[in-house]
């Protein structure tokens, strides 16, 4: 029996062999997105869950209030924090800190046998408390201990390093534990030593810290200047209530209360702080909720959005419920053209059941065949998708979501099965044979089911193209808007970290200047610690010193030259830039206006000369406000303008050059480039050569909304294509029953207008109800995804009418071919069999 109902499956198949492959492609294609896009997202929520305590590890965050109830979400904290909430809160098992310290590093190992040594230049660092390498689950090739962390000057490296110090195979050869590398920074502090004591595998690309080296927290104390006292250093970061440079980390016990912790939490700062109007509030944040559902200054890497998770899950299933609304609707329709042929099989002694069964194995077959084909495209298209969305689908993902994803889709071939084959079986079950061999079968009913369906097909559609058009007019709008500093023709120079201790930063500056000053090719070399574009992970606790008591004010810090502001035509609004020759220029700031008006002064105007101060080493160091500059974005416009301090101490940081732009600019960069890097071996041979374009390396900041773009408009015109091909297979359906119709009205002298309005009309009808959905669920939809920006475009009206013409159009595309076809048939050929 169920050979006989496969073989007529597939009798039925060949003899409808266009109609047939419209429904099973466009149901693959969407299954093969739903995939593609459930793989994403399992991936995406994967992140950080494969730490054995990743329930009981928590980050703390702080948000500070700026001014006028405007607030600063931080992932820095202080490195007292940490230490002291372990001791004092009951909850907390166990903590560690992590101190980036500075911008970069370049480590160089030395080998004996070897005269070149070998040099890394990496930004992937990071001092660490002994704990991190229990709690992050480090999965150590050899070596590696928490004991080995807790000791000064040791170092883990992971194997991609390793594999650049000591070869591929270096795990076949050698051991390298105990060897040692040299470690300069970006601060040119004086090289320190620091032996191997474990090698790690490359932390999981499914992780929010993606650490190539890692050191020993108190190692930190050798950076420290030489006239702090050693008894003072020992402790100077376990007392340290005001430096935000580091990331802390609590371990709570497991019945531990999270919110009850983190009052205790406040609670315990306030009293170290001897305040009782804390101007800040500490939160414990989840580590599995760190790469979606956080966007504080700066984060460890560029996160996620839990956000784009919810739209590309939306997407996905809106795609798989189009698709199973087009091949319900479609199936619908096939139904209704072989109601003569089931009517005579039950004239001749079929059984209702074996015609509701005959339906339910065709219904199956279709889909198991969609299914089938869906996943093939998926695996063929993954290498695609992964070039868009910047994620490798890789066997090891597609094992990971794997048994989850077979149950899915077995429960979507049963619901497809059922859902295709349940209202012809209702019809078959309700409906008389007679009325089945004259083809009348519930005929109103069927067009009032295909009418609701295409309204929900072209409101999501809709929905989907404001999506697009509100997602591309955002990110033009970050990318064009004034950023109060012009990035234009500024190349960058990695600063170099190793280089003689008898020279400091400011002397190499000197150095790159005067060799390239007699070059019209270049306009201007400055150097800065933070360029634009850049977290900047410095902080200053100011306050005015007549208003001490008022507390601190945590103002992000730049180092600069004199050069700074002029080449990145930054304005001042009150006062001056730094002197070229300043004895005390330690003791002099230039700040910018959100500063200004986050630490109390009327105007900038009025914090000029004004006496600003901050505390160290057990004093009041003291700064005279002698600029105030204009505000600027130092980070992508999905950040608010943060207050920034601007210091004349340079020692580290990076160099500007400004390239002149000349009757060629092409070929000006290019030989400029040429010059700068033979200068550059000439004054730092030890040191690689690495650059970029300010404007460039600003513009990465958008990256992954450009790549969030690209996948939500390839998603839509896979959705919107899903409808068209539904739309085109009812509109043929729907000309061809009115054929005859047709044919009678241009021989009683129709005109060709006339009848393509009358085909069209309904469809227009239905296009223009479908805005009326989607314009009120895209304008609230849009709105919630724009709150993610602290600047953002406005919903402007035309993008609602953009996305209704153009949906209209494509609906008049998909069916007006059709129309055309049958409006200029000659009628003789519709009515010769009448």
């Amino acid at each position: 029996m169920f050979r006989n109902y496969f073989l007529l499956t597939w009798r039925n198949i060949i003899r409808n062999k266009s109609f047939s492959v419209i429904k099973i492609l466009g149901l693959a294609i969407a299954i093969a997105a739903f995939i593609l896009i459930y793989q994403h997202l399992r991936y995406e929520l994967s992140y950080d869950r494969f730490q054995s305590e990743a329930n009981n590890i928590y980050r703390v965050t702080v948000e500070k209030e700026v001014e006028n109830g405007v607030s600063y979400k931080d992932a820095y904290t202080f490195p007292a924090l940490g230490i002291a909430a372990r001791d004092e809160i009951p909850g907390v098992k166990n903590f560690f800190r992590l101190s980036p310290w500075a911008n970069s590093y370049t480590v160089v190992y030395k080998d004996e046998k070897k005269n070149e040594p070998v040099s890394i230049k990496t930004d992937k660092a990071v001092f660490a408390d002994a704990p991190f390498a229990k709690y992050f689950s480090l999965n150590f090739i050899v070596g590696g201990s928490d004991s080995l962390l807790a000791q000064p000057n040791n170092i883990y490296i992971s194997n991609s390093v390793a594999e650049k110090y000591f070869g591929v195979e270096w795990n076949k050869k050698i051991n390298p534990t105990g060897e040692t590398l040299l470690v300069y920074t970006s601060n040119h502090d004086a090289a320190i030593p620091f032996k191997v004591c474990g090698i790690y595998q490359d932390m999981p690309s499914n992780s929010h810290l993606q650490y190539k080296m890692i050191m020993s927290h108190s190692s930190l104390t050798s950076y420290l200047p030489k006239e702090i006292p050693d008894h003072v250093k020992s402790t100077i970061f376990d007392t340290n209530w005001g430096n935000y440079s580091w990331y802390t980390y609590l371990v709570l016990d497991p019945t531990a209360d999270p919110k009850t912790t983190e009052t205790q939490l406040n609670q315990m700062v306030a009293r170290h702080k001897n305040t009782n109007n804390l101007n800040e509030s500490f939160f414990l944040q989840p580590v599995k909720d760190i790469h979606l559902k956080s966007q504080l200054a700066n984060e460890a890497s560029p996160n996620g959005s839990i956000t784009n998770v919810y739209v590309m899950a939306g997407i996905g299933l809106l795609i798989l419920i189009l698709a199973l609304v087009n091949y319900v609707n479609l199936s619908i329709a096939g139904f209704m053209e072989r109601t003569e042929e089931i009517g005579i099989r039950q004239v001749i002694g079929s059984k209702k059941r074996q015609i509701v069964a005959q339906l339910f194995i065709e219904a199956f077959v279709f889909n198991l065949m969609a299914i089938i084909i869906g996943w093939i495209i998926s695996k063929i298209s993954a290498p695609a998708m992964s070039h868009i969305t910047g994620i490798r689908f890789t066997p090891g993902l597609y094992n990971y979501a794997g048994g989850y994803l077979i149950f899915i889709l077995f429960g979507l071939l049963l619901f497809g099965s059922v859902l295709a084959s349940l209202y012809p079986s209702l019809m078959v079950a309700s409906a008389k044979s007679i009325e089945k061999l004259k083809g009348h079968t519930a005929m109103t009913l069927r067009l009032r089911m295909n009418k609701y369906l295409l309204v929900f097909q072209f409101t999501v559609s809709i929905v989907l193209i404001i999506g697009t058009l509100i997602n591309y007019k955002q990110i033009n709008f970050m990318r064009n808007q004034d950023l109060g500093i012009d990035t234009d023709r500024i190349v960058v120079l990695e600063g170099p970290n190793a280089i003689n201790q008898q020279i400091n930063f400011e002397q190499t500056v000197q150095r790159l200047r005067n060799e390239v000053a007699s070059y019209p090719s270049i306009n201007q070399v400055s150097a800065c610690s933070t360029v634009p574009g850049k977290v900047n992970v410095l902080s200053r606790p100011l306050f005015q010193l007549s208003r001490e008591n008022e507390g601190a004010k945590e103002i992000r810090e730049i180092m600069v030259d004199q050069q700074y502001f002029p080449m990145l035509d930054i304005k001042f609004t009150a006062g001056h830039n730094f002197p070229e020759a300043a004895g005390n220029k330690r003791q002099m700031v230039i700040l910018n206006e959100s500063a200004v008006r986050m630490l109390g002064f009327n105007s900038p105007e009025d914090a000029i000369s004004q006496k600003v101060g901050y505390h160290w080493a057990g004093g009041i160091a003291e700064c005279e406000v002698i600029g105030v500059v204009g505000d600027f974005h130092q980070q992508s416009l999905k950040f608010s303008k943060e207050p920034i301090g601007f210091y004349n101490e340079l020692s580290s940081g990076d160099y500007m050059v400004k390239i002149s732009s000349g009757l060629n600019p092409s070929q000006n960069i290019s030989g400029s480039l040429d010059l700068l890097e033979s200068k550059w071996q000439e004054l730092f041979p030890d040191n690689p050569f690495n650059y970029y374009f300010l404007d460039n390396f600003f513009e990465q900041q958008y990256s992954s909304d450009k790549r969030f773009g690209s996948i939500f408009t390839l998603f839509s015109a896979l959705g919107i294509f899903i409808s068209c091909i539904g739309l085109f297979c009812l509109s043929v359906q729907s000309v061809a029953k009115r054929n005859k119709e047709i044919g009678i009205r241009k021989v009683n002298g129709a005109k060709i207008s006339e009848i393509l309005s009358m085909l069209n009309k309904d469809f227009v009808k239905w296009v223009l109800i479908a805005c009326g959905f989607a314009i009120p669920v895209a304008w609230y939809a849009m709105n919630k995804w724009l709150e993610n920006f602290a600047y953002k475009t406005s919903l402007s009206w035309w993008i609602f009418a953009s996305a209704g013409l153009l949906a209209l159009g494509i609906a008049m595309l998909t069916v007006s071919w059709q129309s055309w076809r049958a409006a200029t048939r000659n009628p003789v050929e519709t009515l010769r069999y009448e």
